[in-house]
């Protein structure tokens, strides 16, 4: 079919590759264009033409052979016996979750629930399943059924993904297993059982023997699916997106909570539709493509894998920035789980940076953190339930409570974080203080953290900066519609707040408000006569030291409406980036009215005021 030539990680692109073979054909049937091929797979270049036989080795059609569970024995024993550095963040006394499956040894076809600290011997171990719950019901640990399950069921009553899951297990000769729904109380308590455990996924994964993840499985399908091994006969051809491909865009990698699953366990096994993967941290291995193949690929490491104890304080902020934005990116079912689906990682870090965190955010680098933005080339709300679609439009207006507008975690939509990564140009102060019940209530910083769900306001910032009166414009770019910020007119400006306002575009200061707005938003919004915004951050090179020059000039604003006057409180609404030096101009420019705006402080010397964010 294609000449013997050996070709090994050979970086080029499909283009190139064809004029080293001869049966181009052949080649245009197997390497797609960039696009998509006909089943919706994005096409791309090609990476790497394998043909060593040490890097291709499969003959089964199935990825439940035993072929498959011998190299899954061995790539655990080897992780076990000589990674130290996978289970360095595991518990030093052993730990386990409240309740486990006993699934017993090979071949048994029932399972019980068993409470850990009464059942389980110190030295046991246990698995876990990262799964998606999809539409089909299936049985679920109730306040009814919990009685029974503790008697024992048989396995058959469990989608095949669980039986799988749990078979797979067995032959590995561990005995339990933990899966969320069978293990977590999800009705008749209220939501009790779940708020406590929720609060505990960090321990059960970290402590888990291997996570399991069921990455294009579903509860019929199970793990699984059958693969056609032809393509391994003579050649494989391996895609520059090759793991995004099979793993970072299964249907199962965009689900918020398996991003702290797959983040925090020391090993994952991963079902994907071709082939199962082992991930630990210093190795990646397929069933089907061996660990060479992956050399000159881009080497995708354990999550936990560059966080080790001597990382710089700064490169654990930007390690936290990327994940945290990835997952920002994920869909949840429930606005509510915006916080804690994260907070296993929030854990992990915090650990790590020796920080307050506070529901999203860390105390020591609030005033950056305060900077997240939507991210405009991501504009569907990634959260499903549409009935309880977060906005701040919403939330706040009758809405049920999720967190404070001044964290990412109060939105359901793709978030990014303030590009700025020193602690330069800002121009306002800030506290995190206990949320005060009057406005005579004591000023208490606060020294705790917030790890969600949150139902009650915990904290506001106090913030002393200065206050401007704006109103928003609207304006449809040809895709969304989106909105300017129209300052008032500047202190002694003979124009016309229209005349001086008109050249303000995107271009020149893009305004990203914190939600995606409907034509009903719009015109409530642009009609607004309680919005306000804080220049926030100024990075214009021009007023910073010599050794903090940038690339680019900047001016940064919070954008925030009035939310309670007699209490000074305002909300968060969005964010206005301004990086043309005649606009900034006008954005910072003294307003006539600034001492007489809302605020529990004005000092005219220094023109701030005194204001709080809830």
């Amino acid at each position: 079919m294609f000449n013997k030539e050996y070709l090994h990680a050979l970086k080029i692109s499909h283009e190139d590759l064809s004029e080293l073979l001869p049966d181009i054909e052949a080649l245009d049937r197997l390497v797609q264009p960039k696009g998509s091929d006909d089943n919706g797979r994005a096409g791309g270049s090609v990476i790497a033409l394998l043909r060593e036989p040490s890097d291709i080795n499969v003959s089964s059609t199935s990825t439940a052979s035993d072929e498959t569970f011998a190299k899954i024995g061995d790539w655990i024993h080897r992780c076990e016996q000589d990674h130290t550095q996978c289970t360095r963040f595991r518990s030093q006394v052993p730990w386990y979750p409240t309740r486990l499956l006993d699934v017993g040894p090979e071949g048994n076809s029932s399972f019980a629930l068993v409470h850990s600290a009464q059942a389980i011997d110190k030295d046991e171990k246990y698995m876990t399943l990262s799964h998606r719950w999809g539409d089909a019901k299936v049985p679920t640990l109730t306040t009814k059924t919990i009685i029974n399950w503790a008697q024992g069921l048989s396995v058959k009553i469990l989608p095949k993904t669980f039986q799988d899951f749990i078979m797979l297990a067995q032959r590995l000769q561990i005995r339990y297993v933990w899966i969320d729904s069978l293990c977590i109380i999800q009705e008749g308590d209220n939501g009790k059982d779940w708020r406590t455990e929720a609060l505990t996924m960090d321990k059960v994964y970290m402590n888990s023997y291997c996570n399991v993840s069921a990455d294009w499985g579903s509860p019929k399908r199970g793990l699984e699916p059958n693969r056609d091994v032809v393509v391994a006969e003579e050649c494989l051809l391996v895609e520059n997106e090759f793991w995004e491909d099979q793993v970072s865009r299964s249907p199962l990698s965009v689900r918020g909570w398996v991003v702290q699953e797959r983040w925090l366990c020391p090993r994952n096994l991963r079902f994907g539709p071709r082939e199962v993967f082992f991930e630990c941290e210093p190795l990646l291995e397929g069933d089907v493509i061996l660990k060479s193949a992956f050399s000159n690929l881009q080497t995708l490491q354990s999550p936990q894998a560059a966080l080790l104890p001597a990382t710089l304080r700064t490169e654990l902020y930007t390690a936290w920035g990327e994940i945290l934005s990835k997952y920002s990116r994920c869909y949840l079912t429930y606005a509510s789980d915006r916080t804690v689906a994260f907070s296993g990682i929030a854990k992990f870090f915090r650990s790590l940076v020796d920080d307050n965190y506070i529901a999203g955010l860390w105390l020591r680098n609030l005033a950056s953190d305060m900077m997240w933005f939507r991210h405009r080339l991501l504009t569907t709300a990634v959260v499903e339930d549409t009935k309880d679609r977060l906005s701040l439009f919403n939330n706040n207006k009758g809405g049920v409570y999720r967190a404070p507008s001044f964290s990412w975690a109060s939105t359901a939509v793709p978030i990014a974080l303030n590009h700025m990564e020193d602690n330069m140009g800002f121009i306002i102060s800030v506290r995190c203080i206990h949320f005060r019940d009057s406005s005579n209530a004591t000023i208490e910083d606060w020294t705790g953290d917030i790890f969600g769900p949150l139902s009650t306001p915990m904290v506001e910032i106090l913030v002393v900066g200065t206050l401007k009166k704006m109103r928003l414009q609207p304006y449809f770019d040809g895709e969304m519609t989106d909105f300017y910020v129209v300052p008032d007119s500047p202190s002694g400006s003979s124009k016309k707040t229209d005349d001086w306002s008109e050249p303000i575009s995107k271009e020149t200061a893009e305004a990203t408000l914190d939600f995606q707005v409907n034509n009903e938003d719009v015109a409530a919004w642009a009609a607004q006569d309680n919005l306000y915004y804080i220049p926030w951050q100024d990075c214009w090179n021009s007023h910073l030291p010599p050794k903090s020059k940038r690339d680019s000039d900047s001016l940064t604003c919070l954008l925030v409406e009035l939310a309670d006057v007699s209490m000074n409180r305002f909300r968060r609404i969005g964010r206005l980036y301004v990086h043309d030096k005649s606009k900034r101009k006008l954005y910072i420019a003294k307003q006539s009215n600034e001492s007489t705006l809302p605020s529990e402080h004005y000092d005219p010397t220094t023109r701030r005021h005194t204001i709080y964010l809830i």
